[in-house]
């Protein structure tokens, strides 16, 4: 039986990347792995608040004693001596492959390190770069983020791996809205930075403004929340439009899917989306912009089970939404998105995919481990003046905590700095093209 450990942040207790380690954690565990949850602890870090939106059997504290990058990795890697797992599974915290270099002899001999990629973001992909010796395999979670690890991170075709996200299979049937105005959706953190979330504002003033009678239904929370909602009334959608707040993944179907007719996406790219195929398995139509990722992924298909409007382009998604008014518009994409669930994207394929690419890693030489340290960014003036461990050292002797700045901060996704991001997006709009998917 192999023993894998996920080394994890307990911050973050919403979002796409927590449903999925929810339902991968206990399918891995069904499917016959030995499966162990390392929740990173700190100041911001709290695994018991985690752990009661998010319970696991098989939990473990990581803490370190100073929050530098050696007392980080020393903590990870004490986990993986005492646990001894055939791999080390980090998600989003970059310690987890630099803690390589503290591991006894027998867990260097036996743990692969393996990076889950669930971004198109340029900086994560620079880390897997500068730290490639110390990750046997990157497991993504879109055809277009395993496309661009090769030509990006230096790494070989046969330790770059592709498994998607699942959902639960539902039945078609549902009560739906019939008789009401069209119900329109938005099902996602209320932020602007990929969600693009003003743009479900102005799609909406647009359709209101051409005479289509609808209800909007938006279920989430984020960072431009006050901000969204000073945008709704400023256009006049008030009277027509229900924000419930952040809506725990099991309580979707009936708080908002159940509710709603179409699911508008507005993202500027995606390595899912997770929602869409929630919408689909609930058959709910979708809407959603041409965002950086769809292509290459190969399944969604403007007219047969979805409808696909340019990204930013409010004109074309009134249009678009308009096609969708009545259910018999409907009814053929629904049952098309109902189709390419069960065949691509159900949670029991989602677990069995992950499965094959986790043993097929585990089956890989382990790399060297060379010296992999980073160049820590000093955090106070001790610091600065004494140096990362001896100044951290006396900040811990005199009791001295430095300053929370961040769950981030506390417990990094990432060390490395992406200077051109124009170029990393020219590379990766081009390569977002339908031929590099297989569609498997």
């Amino acid at each position: 039986m192999r023993r894998i450990l996920f080394i994890a942040p307990s911050a973050y207790r919403l979002g796409g990347v927590q449903t999925w380690l929810d339902y991968m954690l206990s399918g891995l565990s069904v499917s016959g792995f030995d499966v162990h949850l390392g929740l990173v602890e700190g100041v911001l870090h709290d695994p018991d608040a985690y752990l009661e939106q998010h319970p696991f059997p098989t939990v473990h504290r990581v803490r370190a004693r100073q929050f530098t990058p050696r007392s980080r990795q020393m903590a990870i890697a004490a986990l993986v001596n005492r646990l001894q797992p055939d791999a080390l599974i980090g998600v989003n915290i970059v310690d987890g492959y630099l803690s390589r270099r503290f591991f006894d002899r027998s867990a260097a001999r036996k743990c692969r390190v393996i990076a889950t990629n669930h971004a198109l973001q340029p900086d994560f992909y620079a880390d897997f770069k500068r730290f490639s010796q110390g990750i046997d395999a990157i497991i993504c979670t879109n055809r277009l983020s395993t496309a661009l690890c090769g030509p990006l991170s230096d790494f070989g075709d046969q330790r770059i791996f592709y498994a998607p996200y699942g959902v639960p299979e539902a039945s078609l049937s549902r009560s739906g809205t019939r008789g009401r105005n069209l119900v329109v959706g938005y099902v996602g953190r209320l932020a602007t930075e990929q969600k693009e979330v003003f743009e479900v504002a102005k799609i909406g003033a647009a359709a209101r403004r051409e005479g289509l009678e609808f209800e909007l239904l938006v279920a989430g929370t984020g960072p431009q929340e006050a901000e969204f909602r000073s945008l709704i009334a400023e256009l006049g959608l008030d009277e027509r439009t229900e924000i419930i707040g952040h809506v725990p993944a099991d309580e979707l179907p009936e708080k908002a899917y159940s509710r709603i007719d179409v699911l508008l996406i507005t993202s500027s790219w995606e390595t899912g989306p997770i929602v869409a195929w929630e919408a689909m398995a609930h058959g709910v139509a979708v809407l959603t912009s041409e965002y950086v990722g769809l292509k290459a992924e190969n399944s969604l298909v403007d007219g047969v089970n979805c409808h696909i409007f340019p990204q930013g382009d409010i004109e074309s998604a009134v249009r678009r939404l308009r096609d969708l008014d009545s259910a018999e518009a409907r009814s053929k994409i629904v049952s098309s998105g109902h189709e390419l669930i069960r065949e691509r994207y159900s949670r029991r394929s989602s677990v069995q995919q992950w499965a094959k690419c986790i043993e097929a890693a585990c089956n890989l030489p382990v790399k060297p481990c060379n010296d992999m340290r980073v160049e820590p960014s000093a955090r106070g003036r001790l610091e600065s003046i004494m140096g990362e461990t001896l100044g951290a050292s006396l900040r811990t002797l005199f009791g001295r905590k430095p300053k929370a700045r961040g769950p981030g901060a506390e417990w990094p996704h990432g060390y490395s700095r992406a200077e051109d991001k124009d170029t990393f997006w020219k590379c990766a709009k081009e390569a977002d093209r339908r031929d590099i998917g297989s569609g498997a």
